[in-house]
């Protein structure tokens, strides 16, 4: 494989479309003990070690996904803080950083144990409560994993972009915990992703790299009689599998606790067959995280 690097060329649509979601947000009286999570088209897992962090230290936690009214949307202006995890929301945090004064906090999602922590700390400091001790996060975190394989053992896994930000990263965490990772479908590769990118080339050189946007890709389809698992539409598409990962930008899943939730889907989706051309046929709705 070769580098595929994303290049500066200005604000993408996806990220203009983002910061345009907060546009109407006006400065106001900042309510010290509330916290926005932004940029995200899914809520972020009450059960997640970011959103436990905040809402059991007493702050109020909002974000656009659960608001009702126009009212609560406007009201995510009173907060001191921004939390953004989505790279391609990081132009919108710090937009209202520099339009309301809030705080503009990018914590990324990421699978590397020890980048989670070093993000979950920074969380800690900004809300000056004592750093966490995520020992038994860890630990359900690997025991998560273990069963998982022990279910899905060699069956060859695909992961595509549209399923996690961090594909690169997701498939390096399933090849340290012994998983049989064969092909990422991504079309570039962020500056976060480019050490896994690199870990990858000395530990998984096989493991294939397939850009969607070749037009070629519609002809690699493959009616294969190997059971294979995939994270994501895009690449149950390509791999022509009918046990799938549903899930979209990460499926609302953050920290140990999402790789947890993850590998419990994973364990759902081997064991139980979907209708994959009707539900991709519905992009994101309908996914198991809406």
């Amino acid at each position: 494989s070769s580098d595929v690097c994303s290049s500066d060329l200005g604000m993408t649509p996806d990220q203009k479309m983002r910061q345009q979601l907060y546009s109407f947000l006006k400065p106001s009286i900042v309510h010290k003990k509330c916290i926005n999570i932004i940029g995200n088209n899914l809520p972020t897992e009450e059960s997640s070690e970011l959103a436990r962090m905040i809402i059991e230290n007493g702050f109020e936690l909002k974000d656009i996904t659960s608001c009702t009214t126009y009212e609560e949307y406007l009201s995510m202006a009173e907060s001191v803080a921004n939390i953004s995890y989505n790279p391609v929301a990081m132009i919108s945090g710090d937009t209202l950083q520099t339009r309301l004064s809030q705080k503009h906090l990018y914590l990324p999602l990421s699978y590397g144990y020890t980048e989670i922590e070093s993000n979950l700390n920074q969380l800690a400091a900004y809300l000056h409560i004592e750093t966490p001790d995520f020992t038994g996060g860890k630990a359900k975190a690997g025991k998560a994993l273990k069963s998982a394989k022990e279910i899905i053992g060699d069956t060859p896994i695909a992961i595509d972009y549209t399923a996690t930000m961090r594909p690169i990263g997701l498939a390096r965490l399933l090849i340290e915990h012994g998983f049989k990772v064969v092909a990422v479908y991504v079309d570039t590769i962020n500056e976060e992703e480019r050490q896994d990118f690199i870990w990858m080339k000395e530990h998984a050189p096989i493991m294939k790299l397939y850009s969607t946007l070749q037009v070629k890709m519609r002809f690699i389809h493959q009616n294969s009689d190997t059971k294979s698992l995939a994270i994501g539409q895009k690449a149950a598409y390509f791999t022509g599998t009918t046990y799938f990962v549903n899930i979209v930008e990460g499926g609302g899943m953050y920290g140990f606790d999402g790789i947890c939730h993850l590998m419990h889907l994973m364990e759902e989706a081997f064991l139980s067959e979907k209708d994959t051309k009707s539900l991709i046929q519905v992009k994101g709705l309908g996914c198991c995280c809406v």
